[in-house]
């Protein structure tokens, strides 16, 4: 972010010390809202930027961010949200309606936190600034200052009147800008009262001081005074302040005029012609001196000595750019031959129209960072040029805004860049759509998420493409027509972004009669790889060595492309090929290279600030984390990228990420987490038709219902996911929520119908996970058959009620020893929620049922009451007739379910026949006799005796039952 930087700031620290301090006293109240008003020339875009440096370093050790916003050069709507979507270093804004544009910035600004916006000139562009701030009017963290000349009376902010300088402050800048302009300068050597009446007649205004100050190159404190007298005869003291002030500095600005030769005025006057920097270049090719022997160069900087043209050097890139202040363009158009204006305006546009064609052919080129860059200095003269030729050369205005676009990939609105083709249309609606605006539109529609919009314009695009012909080859037809390759390119991509994988695929693959450039064709080879990648991965495939081929093929077309791209392309294009080639590898089981590869991209898009491809960099660092298992440290990734997203304005990618964190969250067992994720990343998903992304997060959502016990939303919950599964044709997942849902339904239910019919459908389920490129590795051991191992585990143990009931408690113990084999792969991040479920489900299912830890050598199922036991796959035996039988088997069975030991004969007499008084020797015969009794009717191997009484024998389970 960045602060304005004019020549005509007071250097001298001393200046405006109070009213800056004002100002940032003002502005550590939360959700202040500060208008500077004054006359032109008096210094508020000066104090804004003091006011600013200072209020980021007054509370906080790190300095806090400000977002500068020159609205000079915008008008009403489009260009005043360009220039903000700039200085808060946003992403391209993805909304095309203004309340849409709004809405979208003032939730970024929301998401920023501490942060210092000012709005220079905010009059000229009045009712944005007012309906921006009250979007934004409950951001506590958001401080905004606006400067502006009028008041203006809609706008929610307190009013901060700046006046002329004091006569010290005055005094103090004329001499400090004299002494640069002239060395040895001495205001003591000025005759008493010169330079007080000079100040006086300038009104104390910065901008007329220093204008006048730099005068003293040539020209004495007592020839600039007398000058002043000569053109000042009368003061007009009627006047408001306001317009006294702006006769000031028209006339300082005159004054400064009175001073250049005639080719100086020449050069100012058409330098006016420029809608914000440009370079020596543009200037020798759009200014003419009128003097064969001037070159233009000399002349500018002679008026950059002058102060009356400002340059700005650019240190990371070495560029050298010129910029005229405002007002005195404004004064150079009104005092100049209209022809001169006219003339030059004329090669104005045909300047830049050549520059953009030029450019435009290098910008995706090896050596394209520099053209790049130029495109983006002179972005508002491109937009300046396409307005001009608009009405009467509406071809060249559409070809001009057709190299505009990568200056909207790095960053703009591409609303308004739509809206710019729509205001050709509007004024000339006999122009014909061509394929290359179309598919611009198609381009800028996918970007923004309106998937269904951007397939109709690339279909347009393809159709108008075919229309030309044999014509293809001419010169007329490349500038309004892409290669077919280009076209398939954004067709397959938009097909994918849909969830249309087969269909992209078909697309992709299709090949072209007509090759692209090298920049397209290594482009297209990258989606292709990522295509069969993603193919191999979700289980398009039912033969396993089909996938495996498609996988390797996969990884050479990605390694090719990435390779190309340091051939054929530049940084900034190279972002999403590097993702390729990571994932590649990472396919082949080199995660740690491929995060190399990941963390050099990103370290090379940080250092020339392409700051959106950081984020979508850092989102495949963070899913790497978890494909190695650092669950904490995909987290900590995603969280900052959540954040990062959200100031960036990138809601698609925000959207994918809340997704992926909600995959980190429940491998990590942070269930609640999880679960407050899942929500937000549908909700955000859905807004977007991020259906993939949707379908990750509903998968989650399964899961989770699953672990929280929620059976009642589960039915629901599992529905919607496999829709969507099967809308988006992952059969992974739709293989993953049916073995859920048969789960549930076993676990409803558990009786043979379900389990029999359960155990027939689960291979189903099973089937594509063995397609799944994840969930084939390692090869020794492929995760897909420890998932199988694991489900046909979990199948019998949601069966547990019904075996028990049927006494086969062996099938539970075999599906627990299962499970203990897989133990060791608990932490496998692309099992371990699955596994999780099963340890917890038979841990619930041993507590459950009292199932000891060792496998048992028997199982007594005895029925409520104890009237009928079952000895393993015997008969049942019936004791409802047989009181003491009953008792004393269900005493022995209750001291064995509480750990008691043995019981001795007045238990075994107090159980059998309670309330009796037995003499002992009776009582020995009755207890031997029905113990005996409970042997012979086949409980031989359940009771047994020891040296203290009666027990029942380890290795037996207990289980109650509802009688037959």
């Amino acid at each position: 972010m960045t602060t304005s930087s004019d020549t005509s700031r007071a250097p001298h620290t001393m200046i405006r010390a109070r009213e800056t301090e004002a100002l940032v006293t003002m502005l550590q109240e939360p959700a202040a809202r500060v208008a500077v008003y004054g006359p032109p020339g008096v210094g508020k875009s000066h104090l804004a930027d003091r006011a600013a440096e200072r209020w980021a370093t007054s509370t906080e050790k790190t300095p806090a961010p400000v977002a500068w916003v020159d609205a000079r050069a915008a008008r009403p709507g489009a260009s005043f949200f360009d220039a903000l979507v700039h200085a808060l270093g946003l992403a391209p804004v993805t909304e095309f309606e203004r309340e849409g544009v709004l809405q979208q910035i003032a939730h970024v600004l929301r998401e920023r936190g501490r942060l210092l916006l000012v709005i220079d000139d905010a009059d000229r562009v009045a009712s944005d600034v007012n309906a921006l701030l009250r979007r934004v009017s409950d951001c506590a963290e958001l401080r905004v200052v606006l400067t502006s000349r009028v008041v203006l009376p809609d706008a929610p902010v307190q009013a901060f009147q700046l006046s002329p300088l004091s006569p010290e402050d005055a005094r103090a800048l004329f001499v400090d800008a004299a002494q640069r302009a002239r060395q040895g300068y001495d205001p003591q050597a000025v005759p008493e009262g010169v330079l007080d009446a000079l100040l006086e007649r300038l009104d104390h205004l910065p901008l007329a001081i220093v204008l006048a100050a730099a005068r003293q190159t040539i020209v004495s404190t007592e020839g600039l005074l007398q000058r002043l007298e000569k053109r000042f005869q009368i003061l007009r003291p009627a006047h408001g302040p306001g317009e006294r002030s702006r006769r000031a500095l028209g006339e300082a600005i005159g004054l400064s005029w009175e001073l250049l030769d005639e080719v100086e005025r020449r050069v100012l006057s058409q330098c006016a012609v420029f809608a914000g920097p440009f370079d020596l270049e543009a200037a020798e090719a759009i200014v003419h001196t009128g003097d064969e022997q001037a070159w233009v160069g000399d002349v500018l900087q002679s008026l950059v000595l002058k102060s009356l043209v400002e340059t700005r050097h650019d240190e990371a890139r070495g560029e050298l750019s010129f910029r005229l202040l405002e007002s005195i363009a404004d004064y150079g158009r009104e005092h100049v031959d209209a022809q001169l204006l006219e003339d030059a305006s004329e090669r104005h546009s045909d300047y830049y129209e050549r520059l953009a064609t030029e450019l435009d052919g290098r910008v995706r080129g090896p050596q394209g960072e520099r053209a790049l860059h130029r495109l983006l200095m002179a972005s508002t003269n491109l937009s300046a040029a396409v307005d001009r030729l608009c009405p009467h050369a509406p071809w060249r205005a559409r070809r001009l805004l057709y190299a505009m676009l990568p200056t909207f990939e790095v960053r703009g609105l591409l609303g308004a860049y739509l809206e710019r083709f729509e205001s050709i249309r509007a004024l000339h609606p006999e122009l014909p759509m061509s394929a290359r605006e179309a598919l611009i539109r198609a381009r800028i529609l996918r970007t923004a998420g309106r998937l269904n919009s951007a397939l109709e314009a690339v279909e347009t695009s393809q159709s108008l493409i075919a229309d030309h012909g044999d014509h293809a080859d001419e010169v007329e037809c490349r500038l309004e027509c892409p290669s077919s390759a280009e076209v398939i390119l954004e067709r397959g991509l938009i097909l994918a972004d849909l969830g249309q994988m087969r269909e992209s695929g078909e697309a992709l693959l299709s090949v072209s009669e007509t090759p692209g450039e090298p920049f397209v064709e290594l482009n297209l080879e990258h989606e292709r790889g990522r295509y069969q990648l993603n193919s191999a991965r979700l289980g398009y495939f039912r033969d396993k060595a089909d996938a495996e081929a498609m996988l390797n093929e996969a990884v050479q077309r990605l390694r090719v492309a990435y390779e190309a791209s340091h051939q054929h392309t530049h940084i900034f294009y190279r972002a999403r090929i590097s993702v390729g080639w990571a994932v590649a590898l990472h396919e082949q089981g080199k995660t740690g290279a491929a995060l190399g590869v990941l963390r050099e991209a990103i370290d090379a898009q940080q250092a020339h600030g392409y700051r959106t491809n950081v984020l979508n960099l850092t989102y495949y660092q963070a899913l790497l984390n978890y494909y190695l298992g650092d669950m904490d440290r995909a987290l900590a990734i995603s969280a900052e990228l959540d954040r990062g997203c959200a100031q960036m304005g990138l809601a698609v990618l925000r959207a994918r990420n809340a997704s992926s964190r909600a995959t980190y969250a429940m491998a990590a067992g942070r269930v609640e987490e999880a679960s407050e994720l899942i929500d937000h990343a549908i909700s955000l998903c859905d807004a977007h038709a991020q259906d993939y992304s949707a379908l990750i997060a509903d998968n989650q959502a399964v899961l989770c219902a699953w672990e929280r016990g929620d059976t009642d939303a589960f039915p629901a919950i599992s529905q919607r996911a496999l829709a969507r599964a099967e809308r988006v044709g992952s059969q992974v997942h739709v293989g993953i929520i049916s073995a859920y849902q048969l789960f549930y339904r076993v676990s409803q239910s558990p009786e043979d119908p379900k389990i029999v019919e359960a155990r027939a459908q689960l291979p189903e389920c099973i089937q594509p996970l063995s397609q799944a490129g994840e969930l084939r590795r390692p090869s020794s051991y492929p995760r897909w058959i420890m998932l199988a191992n694991t489900w046909q585990a979990c199948l019998e143990l949601h069966a547990a009620a019904w075996h028990l009931e049927q006494g086969d408690f062996h099938m539970l113990y075999d599906a627990m020893e299962k499970l203990e084999t897989l133990k060791p792969r608990l932490k496998d991040p692309f099992v371990t929620v699955y596994m999780r479920h099963a340890f917890q489900l038979a841990s619930a299912t041993r507590r459950r049922f009292a199932l000891p830890d060792e496998r048992p050598e028997h199982m007594l199922r005895v029925s409520e009451g104890g009237d009928t036991v079952r000895l393993d796959d015997g008969e049942p035996i019936d004791l409802s007739s047989r009181a003491p039988l009953r008792r004393l088997l269900l005493a022995l069975i209750e001291r064995a379910r509480a750990g008691e030991p043995s019981a001795d004969m007045d238990a075994v007499i107090a159980a059998g026949w309670p309330g009796e008084h037995i003499e002992p020797r009776s009582a020995a015969n009755r207890v031997y006799s029905t113990v005996r009794m409970l042997r012979n009717l086949g409980l031989g191997d359940v009771i047994v005796t020891d040296d203290v009484g009666y027990r029942v024998a380890e290795g037996v389970l207990i289980v109650e039952q509802v009688s037959d």
